[in-house]
């Protein structure tokens, strides 16, 4: 009985497990990448943001739960956004010497939600762009093992003669 090369291809590839290391991974990586947008509220202020001159309404007070690392303390402010709307608005601060009562203070906001608000200090994009880099740097190095893969693949099914040709063992 004649086998297609095609049958004999996914054969041989169903015995080497660098290509299923290859799949597992870059559906490992594309995760990584598909997750980045959503691993930080940080995206929008970035991305959709308005910078404005705002004011320190009240001294910074102690965080109730301040975290092991980061903002210590709560500056509380007010803005305007662009349609003259006034706003309120706080965020975190790791010092209260800075900030007074009526001091100018650079406040980001939403275009889409003027109420929401942020500290540009406290806008980082880097967490993101680190997912995503390292989602993208497993899809290509999991696409490079991949192609090592189908190129053994390919070297062994080519190599072996099929059932009925000269060679074989088979008359």
């Amino acid at each position: 009985m004649q086998r297609s090369t095609c049958l004999r291809w996914l054969t041989t590839a169903n015995r080497e497990t660098r290509l299923g290391h290859a799949v597992l991974w870059s559906m490992l990586g594309c995760g990584a990448l598909l997750f980045a947008p959503f691993a930080s509220s940080n995206l929008m202020f970035w991305w959709d943001g308005q910078s404005v001159q705002g004011v320190v309404t009240s001294a910074p007070a102690k965080a109730l739960h301040p975290p092991k690392f980061g903002p210590k303390y709560v500056v509380r402010y007010e803005y305007s956004d662009a349609g003259g709307n006034v706003h309120w608005g706080e965020d975190g601060v790791r010092s209260a010497t800075n900030y007074r009562p009526g001091d100018p203070i650079a406040v980001r906001y939403l275009r889409t939600d003027a109420a929401r608000s942020r500290l540009p200090a406290n806008v980082r994009i880097m967490p993101p762009l680190f997912i995503a880099c390292l989602g993208l740097v497993i899809v290509v190095m999991s696409g490079w093992h991949g192609i090592g893969g189908i190129c053994l693949v390919n070297e062994k099914v080519l190599a072996r003669p099929r059932v009925g040709e000269a060679g074989s063992g088979v008359v």
